[in-house]
């Protein structure tokens, strides 16, 4: 390139160079707003896997206890229904049989072979054994988890949704340069603000589960010195201890 080329071109490049360092800033931001997040994120699951074994333990067979008693209460007011009417038939008309389905849940279906042709040329691309670096390598086996369970689904716009991702990354830019290095961040920041919004979605669904409340009521009861899972446990024990006695009623 002559001289007097290189020099017009030097303003071009001073620009670029500006707006990749500007660009270097917000994905270093957005990155590290990202790993709090994901930090927040597994500290959260941890705290709902830890409660809800709790959860289990104190209140699950006291619970699956209370189901089978109404179910019985259930069961003998309905009897006694029956043999007050005389005719064998609930109230709305219906035969009182018992309805047994013998259809058998169907196996399966195989994908269709778009989705297979979608699932192997995404397999190309986001192999981990491609990855250059540990992160990467994670994120990559997260997204062949992901594609594996479209494929298994036969769900070709999730496939299709993966491959675009994909082809449109960092990693599908090529050249060396302002431009092209300028071009792969920005996808980076494009990815990286597409995971965290995706992490403050299921942080916002985890927090606004009943599992997610209740763990947060607990944690508010444990300050001021309650133990709200065992205050649960009395009450159901109570209930429990009602429904037993209706039941001993109406078996007599």
């Amino acid at each position: 390139m002559p001289p007097a080329d290189r020099t017009a071109l030097e303003p071009v490049r001073g620009t670029l160079d500006r707006e990749l360092e500007h660009r270097l800033a917000v994905l270093r931001a957005l990155e590290a707003e990202l790993t709090a997040g994901e930090t927040e994120l597994e500290r959260l699951l941890d705290e709902l896997s830890v409660f809800e074994h709790d959860y289990n333990r104190v209140l699950g067979t006291r619970y699956q206890r209370l189901a089978e008693l109404v179910s019985k209460v259930g069961e003998l007011r309905e009897a006694r229904e029956r043999a007050g009417s005389g005719d064998g038939h609930a109230a709305d008309g219906e035969p009182v049989e018992e309805v047994i389905d013998l259809a058998e849940e169907p196996g399966r279906p195989k994908p269709p072979e778009s989705a297979r042709r979608l699932f192997r040329k995404l397999a190309r691309r986001i192999h981990p054994d491609l990855a250059l670096d540990e992160a990467e390598r994670a994120r990559r086996t997260k997204l062949m988890m992901a594609a594996n369970q479209a494929y298994q689904d036969g769900d070709i716009e999730r496939l299709q949704e993966l491959l675009e991702d994909e082809e449109l990354g960092p990693d599908g830019v090529t050249g060396d340069g302002p431009m092209p290095d300028l071009v792969r961040v920005i996808r980076r920041i494009g990815r990286a603000t597409k995971r965290l919004d995706a992490i403050r979605s299921e942080l916002r669904t985890l927090r606004e589960s009943s599992m997610g409340i209740l763990l947060v009521e607990s944690a508010q009861a444990g300050s001021r010195g309650f133990d709200l899972l065992a205050d649960m446990a009395v009450e159901l024990d109570r209930l429990i201890a009602r429904t037993e006695e209706e039941l001993a009623e109406l078996g007599s």
